[in-house]
């Protein structure tokens, strides 16, 4: 039977995904600026997704990504800090799913900088990891290797950015530092990217498949009550 390579997730996204944590994320202003939009860059539509040998695990991290918003938009839905009057709710925005070929328009700007362009919620980045050619750590531009872009351009366009991410995913090889650089900007709340050096087409489809993590740890018995605990619920509520 086939079992994913199990890479555990970030020590910083555990911390995010701690319950307290989790609790003031959820319950804070900046939660508004969520859209609810997963962006999969490195296909240009799910019929391209679809007919890919390299989509499998874009399709479970999709999956899992998803869940974990829709769990986070319902407890925003409820949440005491979002409906004092425990009778008007503030409804989050439709979960939908967005492809991008690249990351770059069709101008060759990067996305991010793009006039008008908002921040995805969900950011799945199905491309290579390296070093751009001014020897800087880099991101590719698509699936292709073809061309690398710097990932401190690409959180600098990020931080200029319009919205918030809550979660980027970096299936690629030398995924490390990029997702250093990511954390460090205070547009992206959780960075998955874990590998310091190559990896196979197959580890990175390992690295979604192991998105799953994220499914399990909500699904622990006292994860939802005790986040419903910090959102300020009682026990008769």
């Amino acid at each position: 039977m086939f079992k994913p390579e199990r890479t555990p997730l970030s020590d910083h996204t555990m911390l995010v995904m701690g319950s307290d944590r989790m609790a003031r994320l959820i319950s804070s202003r900046r939660f508004a600026a969520f859209d609810g939009r997963i962006l999969v860059t490195g296909f240009a539509c799910m019929g391209d997704l679809l007919n890919s040998h390299e989509g499998t695990g874009v399709l479970s991290a999709v999956d899992s990504s998803s869940n974990l918003l829709r769990t986070m938009f319902n407890l925003r839905e409820i949440c005491p800090a979002n409906n004092r009057d425990c009778t008007v709710l503030r409804p989050t925005p439709p979960i939908r799913i967005e492809f991008r070929e690249g990351l770059l328009d069709s101008e060759g700007n990067l996305l991010f900088g793009s006039a008008g362009f908002r921040l995805p919620t969900i950011w799945i980045h199905r491309g290579h990891g390296g070093y751009d050619e001014n020897g800087d750590i880099g991101i590719s531009a698509g699936l292709d290797a073809d061309r690398m872009l710097s990932t401190e351009l690409v959180s600098d366009a990020i931080r200029a950015c319009g919205g918030m991410m809550l979660l980027a995913i970096l299936p690629v090889c030398t995924s490390k530092p990029s997702a250093r650089i990511l954390r460090r900007n205070r547009r992206v709340a959780m960075v998955e990217g874990n590998d310091m050096t190559f990896i196979s087409c197959t580890q990175s489809e390992d690295r979604l498949l192991g998105l799953d993590q994220l499914r399990e740890l909500m699904y622990t018995p006292r994860w939802y009550s005790m986040v419903l605990h910090y959102l300020g619920f009682t026990a008769g509520d």
